[in-house]
């Protein structure tokens, strides 16, 4: 799966660029912008992504390491990449582009702009001639000067899209397509001097679960390179290859909220607002009498709430894949050994083993994890692509 976004879309050129689109076989997301333009996000299921460009700059891989990230899902970890800014902490609900690339920055100890404004990445290091794998590309918004969107160049796209890597992209970090950006950025930004010290790992603890995974891949006697892949890419898409546990709701549009739970169908949003400022109450309720809880008094929905790097849900499934364990472990006791790296990886691999009929490639493996729809579904599909390539998971 790919993403193209159109901005800036007029009703002049708006009939054209959908009639493109279904030509294509995609689908279009439309919204429009306070100056009347509509942004069209057109998604494509039938194409693979291109790898990412390689890229010298030290701030890539922490960026790879965010992909997945995903509002909502992971509102903590949004509201963390606001405190490389002077913005401070801000819930997901505020435009965070600009707050990614500054926290990307701040892990790998390069000079940022502490700004949350796109275009704030204008005055940042010196403009380059070419599109540079990895360089900081600005798009306008709108016709608003002020507005804007900021993200990494990863190559182009087969049609010689621009493809970048950004956050708030379809609510996301992930990487998208943008086909009016080649004449209409504002600005390609590299570091004139890189700062020196030690580049972060993408994410705490993450080449340590990679390096776990591929252990426990290989202790459960998978040969199999694509199917290695593809655990890899999902545990990275559901969790940023790093075990944690779901987090709380209490930052994410009520509307939002209840799309994800059809046990919120019934309630009205300032009963979802209410019921997300306080995670137990919120978790009891939506997984209540779902995958071997109890009922919402039982208090089993907040227990067994996504841990590790599948996000395994549920009192079921806790008993059944502690169980399969080699040693099992009681996890349906002990819920919170699932962030456990050892125990994550090998909860995720023989959670695979179970369900993958064993063929129907990627995509039936990740619909034996449960599939995501939108940008969580496209970024597993360009982790797997990446995954793939590098051969870092093969046997």
């Amino acid at each position: 799966m790919i993403t193209r976004t159109y901005t800036d879309v007029t009703a002049e050129t708006v009939d054209d660029i959908l009639a493109e689109i279904k030509l294509d076989g995609g689908t279009a997301d439309r919204q429009t912008e306070a100056d009347g333009t509509e942004t069209i996000v057109a998604t494509y299921d039938d194409i693979d992504p291109p790898p990412i460009a390689p890229s010298e700059f030290p701030w890539m891989p922490v960026a790879r390491g965010e992909l997945g990230v995903h509002e909502g899902l992971n509102s903590a970890r949004i509201t963390e990449y606001f405190t490389a800014t002077d913005a401070g902490p801000q819930p997901d609900s505020v435009p965070w582009c600009s707050a990614f690339v500054n926290f990307c920055m701040q892990q790998c100890a390069q000079t940022r702009t502490r700004s949350a404004r796109a275009r704030s990445w204008l005055n940042w290091g010196r403009e380059t001639a070419e599109f540079v794998p990895g360089c900081v590309v600005v798009l306008p918004r709108g016709n608003d000067p002020s507005a804007g969107h900021v993200g990494f160049f990863v190559g182009f796209d087969p049609a010689g899209n621009v493809r970048l890597l950004g956050g708030n992209q379809r609510d996301s970090v992930s990487v998208s397509t943008f086909p009016n950006a080649k004449d209409n950025a504002l600005g390609k930004r590299i570091l004139t001097s890189l700062a020196s010290g030690a580049t972060q790992p993408p994410a705490a603890g993450q080449d340590n679960v990679k390096e776990l995974l591929n252990q426990a891949m290989t202790q459960h006697g998978i040969n199999d390179n694509e199917l290695r892949a593809g655990i890899a890419a999902i545990a990275g898409g559901e969790s940023g290859m790093v075990p944690r546990s779901e987090i709380g709701w209490s930052h994410t549009d009520p509307a939002r909220t209840k799309q994800f739970f059809g046990a919120l169908s019934g309630k009205s949003l300032d009963e979802i607002r209410a019921l997300a400022a306080d995670d137990q109450a919120f978790f009891s309720t939506v997984y209540a009498n779902r995958l071997g809880n109890g009922d919402i008094a039982s208090g089993d929905g907040f227990r067994y709430r996504g841990r590790g790097i599948f996000q395994l849900t549920g009192r079921a499934n806790y008993r059944k894949y502690g169980g399969m364990l080699r040693p099992p472990i009681d996890l349906e006791t002990n819920p919170e050994l699932a962030n456990d790296p050892k125990v994550a990886v090998e909860v995720a691999v023989v959670y695979m083993l179970d369900r993958y009929p064993g063929n129907g490639g990627f995509p039936a493996m990740k619909a034996a994890v449960g599939n995501s729809i939108g940008p969580p579904d496209a970024n597993k599909d360009q982790l797997f692509a990446e995954y793939r390539l590098s051969h870092e998971f093969n046997a």
